[in-house]
């Protein structure tokens, strides 16, 4: 996962470009992902963290953190490597909701976004968090408007599952 936060201090733009060992032990597979120009890895990135399926926690590069006093947080519930301060890099606000939480992960979205305030978009949340198979009342749900067939490709690649009849 690639993040950028544009107030945090490790920001590349109040810096010297992307803080340093931010990408050292990424992995071989990963690699790629640093030269597809819409994730900007050589310009707006402050975290980098990975996981690959055999892992036993998530990882990230051996950064030395401009860390103040307070900034550690321990979001340990989360299965994140420590995440700093939020205005370190940005990890604790982009990430914490990703945990196994589909309850503030919808709260998050839903302070973003005003139509996901029925709980009919929290249901739906939670069936994806589940991983039960999309279908299109789902993506109406959190994205009135959104077509199933726009997002198909997306959904294929990453191996998402969708409801019996839909392929």
């Amino acid at each position: 996962m690639l993040g950028f936060a544009h107030e945090a201090d490790m920001s590349p733009y109040g810096n010297d470009g992307i803080w340093p060992s931010m990408y050292e032990g990424l992995p071989q597979e990963f690699q790629a992902a640093l030269d597809e120009p819409a994730f900007e890895a050589q310009e707006a990135v402050t975290y980098c963290i990975w996981r690959r399926n055999g892992d036993l926690a998530w990882q990230r590069g051996p950064i030395e953190f401009p860390f103040r006093d307070g900034d550690l947080l321990g979001y340990f519930e989360q299965s994140f490597p420590p995440y700093v301060g939020d205005y370190v890099d940005g990890s604790a606000r982009d990430l914490t909701m990703l945990g196994t939480n589909p309850t503030l992960f919808w709260k998050w979205l839903k302070d973003d976004q005003e139509q996901l305030e029925s709980t009919q978009a929290l249901s739906v949340m939670q069936a994806i968090y589940a991983h039960q198979p999309l279908t299109q009342a789902m993506v109406e749900a959190l994205n009135p408007g959104l077509k199933l067939d726009s997002i198909r490709e997306a959904l294929q690649e990453t191996g998402y599952p969708l409801a019996q009849g839909i392929s």
